[in-house]
């Protein structure tokens, strides 16, 4: 009885390494044309209503609704309102601070780039 002919098989390796390329090309595809714009809220709506330190490197509701709230009070640029407290919301939250502190609200602001109960009660009511 003669032996059947088989048909080569290809190497485990070459399989695996063409598979690799397909999904790595796959996915810089889709990085490439994804397009890098970090998202804008408006400030039409209270995002929230605490009172919890919110400090640099936080993100979400507390951090928008801070953003939204130094934009009214011509300390950040509306399009810096982005959910994210970075440098630039920390730069403004100091502004706003030391405006507190030279101002009619006198001691009671610490200048620290925090968002806490006092620069909370600020930000929504002013000194007044």
């Amino acid at each position: 009885m003669p032996f059947p002919r088989h048909r080569p098989r290809p190497r485990l390796a070459a399989v695996l390494l063409s598979g690799a390329l397909a999904v790595s090309s796959l996915a810089l595809a889709t990085v490439v044309s994804a397009p890098a714009e970090a998202a804008t809220y408006p400030c039409n709506r209270t995002y929230y209503s605490g009172e919890a330190l919110t400090a640099y490197g936080d993100t979400g509701s507390r951090v928008t609704e801070a953003q939204c709230l130094l934009v009214g009070w011509g300390r950040l640029k509306a399009s810096g309102v982005d959910g994210q407290f970075g440098p630039t919301t920390r730069s403004a939250v100091i502004a706003f601070q030391k405006g507190l502190k030279s101002g009619a609200c006198g001691g009671r602001v610490s200048v620290d780039g925090i968002v806490g109960p006092v620069t909370w009660y600020y930000l929504r009511y002013g000194c007044g």
